[in-house]
């Protein structure tokens, strides 16, 4: 049997991380290793991991990173954790505040053992949007058609959230193993890498895990249009969500730039890292679905100044 390791980074959780935990314990798949580093809580995090990991009686073991590196930020975080972790078949990431529904491993495990495992593989799947006491809202599924997705949509909209996301051992050596840089969107990058070269993207459309929206949650995902308009305005015209993306795009570029296959994905990372406002404004594809955000994405394209 593939053995599986999830990776969690935690941070100021109290609230739900015994509740995560637990989902994680009952999966139906048995050959799972939980792996937690948590990036400077001064809640009662720690002692509640320390709790269920005492009291558990499953077949999945609980490990707890510990080191001296503080509060790196839920990507470098996360890296830290699958850079320390090695000798799994897969890989799953894991937020605190979400909850897996039983059969979510086993899906995926069923899914992507169907490859070549010497390709670059990577899992995902539909998930339920629910409130802050798990009651569901509405489903959520892939944003635009799975065989249009190109490298632009997948810089500028996203193509999966970080906790539907497994993947094999070969993508996990790719995308982290000589990484120096700092990764702000670990699934991002994950997509990134497999939509842009020769790897391989399944998604199920079978729900396989709940997304909480509470006031912490850190994306605009079903929110009113008031409310979307506030976050954008907050995150994206005025945040760093223009610059982490374009330093995105030119850290690919660097590590993976010769390995693109498309004509159209060469083209728009040529164009990104150009330097050249007034190309990247006129760039000729669609950026983002909603009207709204891809007038938001041209505006910053033109008058803001980039970092990368």
């Amino acid at each position: 049997m593939n053995n599986v390791a999830v990776i969690l980074s935690t941070f100021n959780g109290e609230r739900y991380i015994k509740e995560q935990l637990n989902s994680i314990l009952e999966q139906t798949y048995q050959n799972i290793d939980i792996f937690i580093r948590d990036d400077g809580s001064n809640d009662a995090t720690l002692e509640i991991i320390n709790q269920t990991k005492d009291n558990n009686t499953t077949t999945k073991n609980i490990y707890l990173i510990q080191d001296e590196l503080g509060n790196l930020g839920y990507g470098e975080s996360f890296k830290q954790i699958i850079n320390s972790v090695n000798g799994y078949d897969y890989y799953a990431m894991c937020d605190q505040d979400d909850f897996w529904l039983p059969n979510k491993i086993e899906r995926a495990v069923n899914h992507i053992s169907e490859y070549p495992q010497d390709k670059l593989i990577l899992y995902s799947a539909a998930y339920w949007i629910c409130d802050e006491e798990l009651n569901k809202r509405k489903l959520f599924d892939l944003c635009f058609d799975k065989d249009k997705v190109t490298l632009a949509k997948v810089f500028m909209e996203g193509l999966v959230s970080g906790f539907t996301v497994v993947f094999n051992n070969t993508l996990k050596q790719k995308a982290f193993s000589d990484l120096e840089e700092k990764i702000v969107s670990h699934d991002k990058w994950l997509s990134c890498i497999v939509i842009g070269t020769s790897g391989v993207f399944i998604y199920d459309d079978e729900p396989t895990a709940c997304y909480r929206r509470h006031f912490n949650t850190a994306s605009a995902t079903d929110q009113s249009v008031a409310e979307r308009i506030k976050w954008k305005w907050k995150h994206v015209l005025q945040g760093d969500f223009f610059d982490r993306t374009l330093k995105l795009i030119f850290d690919y570029k660097k590590h993976f730039g010769n390995e693109v296959i498309k004509e159209e994905d060469v083209k728009f990372l040529n164009i990104f890292t150009s330097g050249r406002k007034i190309k990247r404004f006129f760039y000729g594809k669609r950026l983002r679905k909603r009207l709204t955000d891809e007038l938001a994405i041209r505006f910053l394209l033109l008058f803001k100044q980039v970092k990368a």
